[in-house]
């Protein structure tokens, strides 16, 4: 009897095999540290073998999901927001890849590790990836400060560190007054030689100074809604450098020569007296194959998160 059921067992084995393969997830997030309400971007690469396009669109049939479980063993639960996923199409024998921020699609409010697999939903089929850890920390605080009464003109600005591909990053997180956080901004490699400098401007602009590399500083311009308006890169020394303020209220840096912004490749900056020293704004989450925000190329230094 056992003889006469093999085959098919083995048949059903192979098509189980062949189903499985025939979409196939890789991913890997953006950073595995992360502060605490800062965005959480992963990127997913979908492999699709299955015969048929895969359409991410909201009417489409393919949908992506993340299972999230923290170090307690607790399932995260989905938000009333759907994960932002764009409506990319992957078609067959095609191989894409796909971008979206699990914060505010997750309740990713503690700090804790968590274990995170993605879903790819197609038909009644489930496919996932890997399981991989994600860590969320509530940073260094190095200055906070409260500007403004209790209301809607009301903020709390806070600069913190944290460890981040064998470096230690500056981030900028903007709360209101009742203590709702805005966002969290990174704004890059932070050397320990200078203390980060902040104020806030007649026009209610928050002003960040901080050490990018030995003679590199970084000058990053917030709006109160906690999103970056612009940076700026000036060269100099640690004992000179500051924020200054004018009699009308105005911020600007003291103690530096400006960068130089390229006007064809905006966010590529060259440094004083040199045309092949050049410093790129990477800040906005981006592979860590490329050199981070206010590190000049030959300061920049690999490694992983």
């Amino acid at each position: 009897m056992t003889r006469r059921f093999l085959p098919a067992l083995l048949l059903s084995l192979a098509l189980a095999g062949a189903a499985h393969a025939q979409v196939q997830l890789r991913w890997e997030p953006v950073h595995k540290k992360v502060a605490l309400y800062e965005s959480i971007p992963v990127r997913v690469t979908v492999v699709n073998e299955s015969g048929v396009p895969l359409d991410f669109s909201p009417a489409g049939n393919a949908a992506l999901s993340f299972g999230i479980v923290d170090e307690l063993h607790v399932p995260v639960r989905a938000t009333d927001r759907p994960l932002a996923v764009p409506p990319a199409v992957v078609g067959d024998e095609e191989t894409k890849t796909i971008e979206t921020d699990l914060l505010p699609a997750y309740h990713l409010r503690e700090c804790r590790h968590y274990a995170v697999v993605p879903r790819l939903h197609f038909g009644a089929s489930v496919y996932e990836g890997e399981k991989k850890d994600i860590e969320i920390l509530s940073g260094t605080e190095l200055l906070r400060r409260n500007y403004g009464m209790s209301g809607s003109d009301g903020r709390i600005a806070t600069l913190l560190s944290i460890p981040r591909n064998r470096e230690t990053h500056l981030l900028c997180r903007i709360d209101s007054a009742d203590g709702y956080c805005l966002g969290v901004q990174d704004l890059g490699t932070s050397l320990k030689l200078f203390p980060p400098r902040m104020e806030r401007d007649r026009d209610g602009l928050f002003h960040v100074l901080h050490q990018a590399a030995p003679r590199t500083f970084a000058h990053t311009v917030f709006r109160p809604d906690g999103t970056r308006e612009k940076i700026r890169y000036f060269q100099g020394e640690v004992s000179g450098m500051r924020l200054a303020r004018t009699a009308e209220g105005k911020v600007f840096v003291s103690g530096g020569i400006p960068y130089t912004e390229d006007e064809d490749a905006p966010g590529t900056f060259t440094a004083p007296g040199t045309d092949n020293d050049a410093v790129t704004d990477f800040s906005n989450e981006v592979p860590r194959r490329e050199r981070g925000v206010g590190t000049p190329k030959s300061w920049w230094r690999g490694g992983s998160d």
